[in-house]
């Protein structure tokens, strides 16, 4: 009996003896695998910051060659003109802070001022005359202020008349007897005017199809659009026969209208 207890307690130390040894096994299989997971990550951390290094420096290099390019390809030229900006500036500035007026541009200035109140007092003397050193006769002044209407009418010039202007005229004097079934306002006016212009008168493109003149038919003188015209020649002729009937009944003697009678 006493041998088999000692044999029971031998087997239940042993296999506590096992099962403590292969738990150190497995301590220290979990401390070598951390080591070594350590030691991975240690090594991953130096490539990966190698690789970054190594990146920054290619960039770095890749950005001085673009620079260079680009300064390569757009060379732009140097901004010194050999003109000092000082020199130029009306104002200068002392070391000491103090702003001064340079002397020569203050007497310039006044100068110039001068010669404007001189050219403005000639301009306000002379109004007549286009160049003030040249003094004009009476005659001329007279001939010089009928050239043009006035200011009034914005300085209109005076035309020259010329044979078919003044045929054009008499006939926008005598417009009333054109058109019968037109009526304009009496001209009491004599003579024909002095101061006038000349225009063409265009049609916008509404009226293309309605009252638009081919090129062909149109004239250069209202003369000539009359005479043109069919209905206002025979209207024309119709009135003046007209008037010269009446014209022959006035100068026809007495006893020649008793007969008539």
């Amino acid at each position: 009996m006493e041998n088999s207890g000692e044999c029971t307690k031998n087997n239940t130390t042993n296999v506590e003896h096992q099962v403590h040894n292969k738990a150190m096994n497995d301590v220290t299989v979990d401390y070598e695998n951390d080591e070594d997971s350590s030691e991975n990550e240690e090594e991953l951390n130096l490539l990966l910051k190698k690789a970054k290094e190594s990146l920054q420096a290619n960039q770095s290099i890749i950005n001085k060659n673009t620079n260079k390019e680009m300064r390569d390809k757009f060379s732009f030229p140097s901004l010194n003109v050999g003109i000092s900006i000082d020199e130029q500036l009306y104002i200068r500035k002392h070391p000491s802070g103090i702003v001064t007026l340079r002397q020569d541009e203050i007497f310039h200035d006044n100068s110039s001022q001068k010669k404007q109140s001189n050219s403005n007092k000639t301009v306000s003397i002379s109004d007549d005359d286009q160049d003030s050193s040249v003094k004009l006769s009476k005659k001329e002044r007279q001939k010089l202020r009928e050239s043009t209407i006035g200011p009034g009418w914005f300085d209109m010039k005076k035309p020259e008349i010329t044979p078919e202007i003044k045929r054009d005229l008499q006939i926008i004097k005598l417009r009333n007897v054109l058109d019968p079934k037109r009526f304009y306002k009496k001209d009491n006016s004599k003579g024909l005017p002095k101061y006038f212009e000349i225009g063409t008168i265009k049609e916008g493109p509404t009226e293309f199809f309605s009252s638009r003149i081919p090129r062909k038919e149109r004239k250069q003188t209202i003369a000539d659009e009359l005479l043109a015209d069919q209905k206002s020649k025979s209207y024309f002729k119709r009135k003046f026969s007209e008037i010269q009937e009446q014209l022959k009944k006035k100068r026809q003697p007495k006893w020649e209208k008793g007969l008539t009678k």
